[in-house]
């Protein structure tokens, strides 16, 4: 049974209300016709036990319960896209996710504060 007066199950009451707010700054420049280079920034800060992210896989560093919200995740991206014709791209991708709190998870299972990505994808629009 879900109580939605609890932090996820935990018990932990909280004072009735949640937050969370966000913001995000993108910027694009083509190099050229073909090349454009795009960097971005968001952070959201989900206080009052929003759960805005789900549970992820942490404790919480303070109460050492499961992780229960109070948390504000920050990724900074880096992405260069190149046009191969008019209606085809390609996109290569790096990113880097952090946060206050121990949730992501590594490849042996353990929490840790921040991750990297590396991504490739090509699309098509029409």
């Amino acid at each position: 049974t879900h109580d939605p007066n609890t932090a996820n199950g935990t018990g932990v009451i909280g004072d009735g209300t949640t937050h969370w707010d966000g913001a995000g700054l993108w910027a694009s420049y083509a190099l050229t016709s073909k090349f454009t280079e795009i960097a971005r920034f968001e952070v959201l800060a989900d206080q009052n036990n929003a759960d805005r992210f789900g549970k992820g896989i942490g404790v919480d560093t303070t109460t050492g319960l499961p992780f229960s919200g109070n948390q504000t995740v920050k990724e900074f991206t880096l992405t260069h896209k190149t046009q191969l014709a008019a209606n085809l791209f390609t996109r290569l991708e790096y990113r880097h996710d952090w946060s206050n709190q121990a949730y992501f998870e590594r490849h042996d299972g353990t929490a840790v504060r921040n991750q990297n990505t590396l991504s490739a994808d090509v699309y098509v629009t029409f």
